[in-house]
């Protein structure tokens, strides 16, 4: 009876090892691994410091459900590596975790990049739906000009201020 009880107890230490592992540590370590990849990226957008964060971010894609944020940033990485399709995808992703216009917004600058132009202008209007001061970062006139009317002519002429 020792004997099944120890082996009980074993089993249950290394299964909540397992899960504080799987559950705790693991989450919070590519937490901080896309914080930091993302503030390296934005102080030095180059090809290397873009390669090394996906790296680093490539082995977080299956964190939890619950860490948008992994996939947005590696979305923006694979952005600055000029990899669009792979940028495009990242965001998609990040939006069946989580929904919010910096995601939309990415999503549309991708689409862009993949010459897919509805597409892109219905990911900016999503995004300029959720915050409507993203309009002006738009950097294309025409683009900015059809996403204001869509959101006019959708959410009525008050909703740009």
């Amino acid at each position: 009876m020792k004997a099944v009880r120890l082996l009980a107890l074993v089993l249950l230490a290394a299964s909540t090892v397992y899960a504080l592992h799987r559950l705790v540590y693991v989450p919070l370590h590519c937490a901080r691994i896309a914080s930091i990849s993302a503030a390296n990226v934005e102080a030095s957008p180059t090809r290397e410091t873009a390669a090394r964060a996906r790296d680093d971010l490539l082995a977080c894609r299956s964190v939890t459900a619950r860490e948008a944020h992994v996939a947005f940033i590696l979305g923006g990485v694979f952005a600055v590596l000029g990899d669009d399709r792979s940028a495009a995808g990242e965001f998609e992703r990040a939006l069946t975790i989580e929904r919010r216009p910096e995601i939309y917004f990415a999503l549309g600058m991708a689409r862009f990049g993949l010459l897919q132009r509805d597409a892109a202008i219905d990911s900016l209007t999503r995004a300029c739906a959720f915050d409507p001061s993203r309009l002006a970062d738009i950097p294309y006139g025409d683009v900015r000009m059809e996403v204001e009317r869509r959101l006019r002519s959708t959410y009525g002429a008050g909703w740009i201020r």
